[in-house]
């Protein structure tokens, strides 16, 4: 600002000028200096402004890199989750709270709680649903979700974060890796440590006493073979899965179930032995039909690689070892 002893100094040189032209001078000056001001002030109004989180997104943005290796921005906190996968659900309801889900998918089953939660179809896609419910977050298993699905939901600006599950150190992994997505990494290292903990404490038989297992995803005769969720559960619960080459869902012919003569036999709920028995009569001479070891278990356990793999590990060790496992 203009302060007085500047305006007495114009006074002091300026004996010779008349006073109009003094002032005239004077008020140039003032006006120069006030527009100066006045500039540099809007200046750092609008740098503040420009500052300000609400114009700044990027502050709550973070890079996320999901199991397939694509990289995305994701927000600090989640308030519209949408979950494409039975899997992801459950192990979603294990770390927060239902009030953060926006959908999950039709398949969707568990837990009870969660039924009231809005669903949307995975299976395909539904596009206009996502687009509707506007989410921060969807979660999809990598292998149930298409290339062109993945690539659609780049084109929509879908915040889309895929997972892989596909055996027991996966699933661990896996929890521990939405605890940092979601900012809950207390809750989830209780859970991926009881899990762990619960996971190891089951008992083992000796390798020579290992009963050879079939376990059948259907009556079509497929079958759960090398490399499958199921094969690592088996064993660990003290059996052996009887299928044998390289192909994780192999279709089994008559023949080769009767050459592999599994010592017991095991199918989802969704299907029956006598519509088996009935399709295929020449399979009661394997040993599983002429010792009844024939067992059911709920398709959701046995097709789910997700956090109830202790659950499923526990009934699979109470058939093997013929401790009163109900069908």
């Amino acid at each position: 600002m203009l302060s007085i002893p500047h305006i007495l100094s114009f006074f002091n040189r300026s004996t010779t000028m008349g006073l109009n032209t003094l002032l005239e001078l004077i008020q140039s000056k003032i006006l120069r200096i006030f527009l100066i001001q006045l500039t540099g002030a809007s200046f750092i109004l609008c740098f503040n402004a420009c500052q300000s989180p609400e114009s700044k997104p990027a502050k709550n943005l973070r890079l996320w890199k999901d199991d397939d290796g694509d990289s995305m921005n994701v927000n600090t906190s989640f308030q519209k989750i949408v979950s494409l996968s039975p899997s992801i659900t459950e192990t979603l309801a294990l770390l927060i709270s239902k009030e953060k889900m926006a959908a999950i998918s039709k398949q969707c089953n568990h837990p009870e709680t969660w039924k009231d939660v809005p669903s949307v179809s995975s299976y395909p896609v539904d596009f206009n649903a996502l687009v509707a419910l506007q989410p921060d977050l969807i979660l999809s298993k990598n292998d149930m979700i298409s290339v062109s699905e993945i690539q659609r939901c780049k084109e929509l600006q879908l915040p889309l974060v895929k997972c892989k599950s596909d055996n027991v150190s996966e699933i661990l992994t896996g929890i521990l890796t939405l605890g940092e997505l979601l900012q809950v990494r207390t809750r989830s290292r209780f859970v991926h440590d009881s899990l762990k903990a619960s996971y190891e404490r089951l008992q083992h038989i000796p390798s020579q006493m290992r009963p050879q297992v079939l376990v059948l995803i259907s009556s079509d005769l497929f079958a759960f073979g090398k490399g499958s969720y199921m094969e690592e559960l088996v064993w660990h619960a003290g059996g052996k899965l009887a299928t044998i080459g390289d192909l994780q869902y192999p279709q089994l012919s008559r023949e080769a179930i009767l050459r592999m003569n599994p010592n017991i036999i095991l199918m989802s709920e969704n299907n029956s032995f006598e519509l088996l028995q009935e399709k295929y009569p020449e399979l009661k001479q394997v040993e599983a039909f002429q010792q009844k070891r024939l067992y059911t278990m709920h398709d959701d356990l046995l097709s789910r690689p997700g956090p109830r793999f202790v659950e499923t590990t526990r009934l699979l060790y109470s058939l093997i070892n013929d401790k009163s496992y109900s069908r």
